[in-house]
């Protein structure tokens, strides 16, 4: 837009300035958006001057008014898989999601969950919404998961734990998730029975949050029981219960402790990486398992290892530095990106000179092909590693989709909102979605 001359004061010149600019709707980039038009957003973006004059808020309002649209398009069960993508950005797209389960169909459904779960509606609210829903004709037995997610008071208990063994498992999933808020000891014994026998694995690990949530002795003899013939995720749920605040203390503590020095795979360090942060009784030997974890295994032991390792126990420390030079790239990677966060560039106890030798090290990784290269590229971002921004750039440009949404999410790890804002207006819905959610999400 052309700012013209006038006889108004600087101060008064400048706000009639800002106003004709929000009138107009921003950059041409966001008219097109706003248009629905994202080949032309596309096309001006795609400019690297383009990129450039896209500021920080002017991304942002694009990545919005991309996803509202998607929100407002989405139908069927493409557009029930789109708005399962949306609940970490749910904030940020309030009005339009309010909006959308004001419907009847699965779509609306899903839409209240995610606002409910994102603590943007009440209780009340959601089961007015979902009585009203039912209440219609043609209405989507979706919305019988709305009421039974709102069932969070002490006073819905009882039709609460009916729904637990119910013959629709996102009413059972969502019954169990309204228990884990509810916080009621009557539902023990029915969630300890549906973490036993429901036949669907998403259910039973639901049942196993929310009783470990619950705690007590109770529980954390029962969970010791069915972790005899628990599969491997189960497994990892039932550590995650035992380390709740109510199980710890009430025979949690020991159940960790016997896994870690007796369990193997990723049972065990999930064991160890919560002992090693919690003084006390087997922490000093869950520091051992630890660093063995990281040092021999399978590749994704290994790397489950480094992930949920802490950084303040030395042979943690030691296992991890390591890592670095291991034969096993995807375990390389995962070391060096941790060894970014235990080399700071500034501030106490930065070491520049070893945070240089881990970039050129990644660096080198990330300049490759295939999968390897864009974990390398991601880490380097999160670290906020700026040297890896020529290759995101190009990698923007990229014929491979997931080359683009890895590029798209670590520009916005970098801060480049307005670089990132070509892959929110991506022609792979995938691809546009993921990098616009993050882009509502980044502080």
């Amino acid at each position: 837009m052309i700012a013209r001359r006038t006889k108004f004061p600087r101060a008064l010149g400048s706000l009639l300035v800002l106003a004709l600019t929000a009138g107009c709707g921003g950059g041409p980039a966001l008219r097109a958006a706003e248009q629905g038009d994202l080949g032309g957003a596309r096309r001006v973006l795609a400019s690297g001057s383009a990129e450039e004059a896209v500021d920080e808020a002017e991304a942002r309002r694009i990545a919005r008014v991309v996803l509202e649209q998607e929100v407002k398009a989405a139908k069927g069960d493409a557009g029930v898989s789109k708005l399962k993508e949306l609940p970490s950005c749910a904030e940020g797209l309030d009005e339009v999601l309010e909006a959308r389960a004001a419907g009847s169909d699965e779509v609306a459904a899903i839409a209240a969950l995610i606002r409910f779960d994102a603590r943007l509606w009440d209780r009340d609210d959601l089961a007015e919404a979902a009585r009203a829903a039912l209440a219609s004709k043609g209405a989507s037995s979706a919305w019988r998961a709305v009421e039974a997610r709102g069932l969070v008071a002490y006073a819905d208990g009882p039709q609460r734990r009916s729904l637990f063994a119910d013959g629709d498992q996102a009413v059972r999933l969502a019954a169990l998730k309204a228990s884990f808020d509810a916080f009621d000891p009557n539902d023990t014994e029915a969630l300890l029975e549906a973490a036993r026998l429901d036949p669907h694995p998403p259910v039973r690990l639901q049942a196993i949050d929310a009783v470990g949530n619950l705690g007590g002795d109770r529980v954390v003899l029962a969970l010791k029981d069915l972790f005899v013939k628990a599969d491997e995720d189960e497994r990892v749920a039932i550590v995650g219960a035992w380390s709740s605040t109510r199980a710890m203390d009430a025979g949690g503590r020991a159940q960790l402790v016997r896994v870690s020095q007796i369990e193997r795979g990723l049972p065990q360090i999930a064991a160890a990486a919560v002992l090693v942060r919690q003084p006390g009784l087997g922490a000093e030997d869950a520091a051992g398992v630890l660093a063995r974890a990281i040092e021999t295994g399978s590749t994704r032991e290994r790397v489950f290892a480094i992930h949920a390792a802490t950084l303040s126990v030395p042979s943690v420390r030691e296992a991890l530095v390591k890592a670095r030079t291991d034969a096993d790239e995807d375990v390389a990677i995962a070391a060096l990106g941790r060894g970014l966060e235990m080399a700071p560039a500034e501030g106490e106890g930065a070491k520049p000179k070893e945070r240089a030798e881990i970039t050129q090290k990644l660096l080198g990784m990330a300049k490759g092909k295939g999968i390897r290269a864009l974990l390398a590229k991601a880490a380097l971002a999160r670290a906020g590693a700026r040297e890896v921004l020529p290759l995101l750039t190009t990698d923007a440009r990229s014929t491979s989709e997931q080359a683009r949404k890895v590029a798209g999410t670590s520009l916005v790890a970098l801060g480049e909102l307005g670089r990132a804002a070509l892959l929110a207006v991506d022609a792979d819905p995938r691809v546009r979605t993921g990098v616009a959610c993050a882009m509502l999400r980044a502080k």
